[in-house]
């Protein structure tokens, strides 16, 4: 920001103007993603590669610290640092119980199946632990509840080296109740020392999930998964859903809105990520396939909700909690990076990693098994090596995935928000296919403030 007695200087990169429809005039800080809602006082137009701002009526910084204290919404963000890693990644098991339809693991064995041993989880915590501050542990399959003692000692360790974290555990919960059991006692245990969340797959209700995600031999997974699930809320453990929308909840009538009133009334949660399915290896059903937007399906919930608000209707319990809940997420989502900003569409390669059961370090699961994306390896080589790695790798990443080299971002005010899979095979040809629908959803969101419809909501 340059400054002088009667202007501030934004620059473009950093900053953006937006007006909406109604007229209404924000100041968006791209990368702390701070609003600032502008009244008719102060001016701001654009001059070279910069904004310049003014205040006819004060002196301009007593007017710009005056705007900062009232920001609409202020998520204090801030850049990534290269010694910070959002994710790290252990796939614990590399065997799975279920043959699902969609999945690109080769049925959870990545190609190599087995379970990670104490030796490779402890060189792989040793040498991370010591040389980044991690801010996520996912544990990853296969079905990684299948090698539960890993997951223990993981638990163990992380103490002993007084690691502050959230761990995440990933599960189709098709397992034995006994394991289930097992996890409940060990999340119990720790549940002071760590944020300990648990994502359970389940693609919704029992006719779709059976056949999207049948056993290994070939029987329905539901029931046996829904019984796992009240372990888990009897204890109070913190659980998500992860759903893989696909062609059939077309056929059956499942729109964004409706997936999430099934898991509300069913489990009284809202704590849903849902992601559209992708033929990985050109081989997926036809009744699966689906060529649906996620973005234009909230963006149809959003506008639906906001208009029967606007036409006075009443919404009952369960609407007010998706709008409450898709307003404010859409804003912060929370999501591996939580306040911290990414220069590139994916964390993956750059702040976020995957170590298989033979400590290969690989930049995203979509990718373990494949020779020409292995980074390193925990087991065979020595703490300088893998460092060197890492960083060659990181450099390579930052340079083929950083959003500022389109134009299209530079361009864009919400250059920071998005975020794009850097390893599907339309990548370059789909990166910019919904980028005007998610700027019309975060601009109506911005244009009818969150805020200010929470008194609608709680009524």
């Amino acid at each position: 920001m340059i400054k002088d007695e009667k202007f501030v200087y934004l620059p473009e990169n950093l900053f953006a103007v937006i007006e909406t429809s109604c007229g209404d005039r924000f100041l968006l800080d791209k990368v702390n993603f701070d609003f600032y809602k502008l009244d008719e006082n102060i001016q701001i137009a654009k001059h070279d590669c910069s904004f310049l701002f003014w205040c006819e009526s004060q002196n301009i910084m007593e007017e710009a610290k005056e705007l900062k204290k009232s920001a609409l919404f202020s998520l204090r963000k801030k850049m990534v640092k290269n010694n910070e890693i959002l994710r790290l990644a252990l796939n614990l098991s590399q065997i799975c119980t279920l043959r699902c339809k969609y999945c690109y693991a080769n049925v959870g064995t990545y190609g190599n199946p087995g379970f990670m041993s104490k030796d490779v989880l402890t060189r792989t915590l040793d040498f991370f632990l010591s040389n980044y501050k991690i801010h996520n542990v996912h544990v990853f399959g296969g079905e990684p509840l299948l090698n539960i003692e890993m997951i223990e000692k993981l638990f163990e360790i992380l103490k002993q080296k007084h690691q502050e974290l959230r761990i995440t555990i990933a599960t189709s919960l098709f397992v034995s109740e006994k394991i289930v059991e097992h996890l409940v006692k060990i999340c119990k245990f720790y549940e002071k020392d760590f944020q300990t969340y648990v994502v359970i797959s389940l693609d919704g209700p029992r006719e779709i999930h059976n056949y999207t995600r049948p056993s290994s031999n070939n029987m329905g997974s539901f029931e046996q998964i829904i019984r796992n699930v009240e372990s888990f809320r009897q204890n109070n453990i913190p659980i998500s859903f992860e759903v893989t929308y696909t062609g059939l909840h077309k056929k059956f009538g499942l729109d964004v809105l409706k997936i999430y009133r099934y898991f509300y009334e069913k489990f009284n949660t809202m704590n849903i990520t849902i992601a559209p399915v992708y033929d990985w290896s050109n081989s997926l059903d036809r009744e699966l396939k689906t060529n649906v937007s996620m973005a234009s399906e909230y963006y149809k919930a959003l506008v639906f909700l906001l208009k029967r608000i606007r036409s006075s209707e009443k919404l009952n319990d369960f609407e007010k909690i998706f709008l409450d809940s898709l307003l404010r997420n859409y804003i912060n989502p929370s999501n591996l990076s939580g306040n911290l900003v990414i220069s590139t569409f994916c964390p993956a390669g750059s702040n976020s990693f995957i170590v298989d059961i033979l400590g290969n370090i690989y930049p995203c699961q979509l990718v373990v098994g494949d020779s020409k994306y292995k980074i390193s390896n925990v087991v065979e080589h020595n703490e300088e090596r893998i460092l060197k790695d890492i960083k060659n790798w990181r450099s390579s990443a930052l340079k083929q995935f950083v959003r500022a080299k389109h134009k299209k971002c530079r361009d864009c005010y919400f250059t920071y928000y998005c975020n794009r899979c850097v390893f599907k095979r339309e990548y370059e040809k789909d990166m910019f296919k919904t980028c005007d629908v998610e700027r019309k959803i975060l601009e109506t969101i911005i244009e009818v403030d969150p805020w200010s419809l929470s008194s609608t909501l709680e009524k």
